[in-house]
């Protein structure tokens, strides 16, 4: 029992932690998402796609996050913002008509600097690989670096976690069967005169001379008992006892 309670209070702050990274992450997956319709919704409005089709890519989660990508990211052709406007009209067959330019697609950024939110263009590893640099530092990829960093502290306190919640499966049987054990060896009334049931909390008080003998050899008894009972010997010499 003392184990088992050694073991929850551990187990209890780690339950803890874990829920709350838990909820990050779920809160910056859903950010990043957010970032990456809006990113995608500015490079359409770049490039003059009609205003229903922004307001779907920008509110509605109505396109994979590969064709999201592949317009987001810095260099985009107008076959990549044509493959993406064809997957909007599967979900959207209301839209019009509308193609892509190559000079729609070269049109410069309307935020040069990448000052505003969604403004910084999106680097592919292959970009990133070209200018020889290790991150992208676009609204999308901050937020992803946060997750790489979260979700490995999230594994390893998963890890730690299930490791106590398995010690405490282990120990949970054998406390079952001690405690069936002890109400077996309860009784119920009145047990004052039974040498064999008395105690610190249960004080024995002998009727007789004959009483007073059967609850020094019943001492005795239990005193050598006590010196040699171990644990393989449970419930049967208990038992015993407790018949004596």
């Amino acid at each position: 029992s003392t184990c088992l309670s050694h073991l929850r209070a551990q187990l209890k702050p780690l339950k803890k932690s874990l829920n709350e990274k838990k909820a990050e992450e779920r809160q910056l997956t859903k950010e990043r998402l957010l970032q990456l319709r809006g990113m995608a919704a500015n490079n359409l409005s770049r490039v003059c796609a009609p205003e229903a089709a922004v307001r779907e890519i920008r509110f509605q989660d109505v396109c994979s996050e590969s064709a999201l990508l592949s317009i987001v990211a810095l260099g985009a052709g107008p076959e990549d913002f044509n493959a993406l406007y064809d997957e909007l009209c599967l979900k959207v067959p209301d839209l019009p008509l509308w193609q892509c330019t190559s000079e729609a697609a070269a049109q410069p950024e309307r935020d040069l600097l990448g000052m505003c939110p969604g403004g910084k263009p999106h680097l592919s590893d292959a970009e990133l690989k070209r200018r020889k640099q290790n991150n992208c530092f676009c609204s999308m990829c901050l937020i992803s670096a946060k997750l790489d960093r979260l979700v490995p502290e999230i594994t390893k306190l998963a890890a730690q976690a299930g490791d106590i919640e398995c010690e405490i499966r282990k120990c949970e049987p054998p406390l079952r069967r001690a405690r069936r054990l002890l109400r077996r060896l309860g009784t119920k009334g009145d047990v004052h005169g039974d040498p064999v049931f008395c105690g610190p909390d249960r004080p024995y008080e002998p009727q007789d001379e004959a009483a007073v003998a059967t609850h020094m050899a019943a001492q005795a008894e239990w005193h050598r008992l006590e010196s040699t009972l171990t644990s393989a010997d449970l419930p049967l010499r208990v038992v015993f006892l407790d018949k004596s």
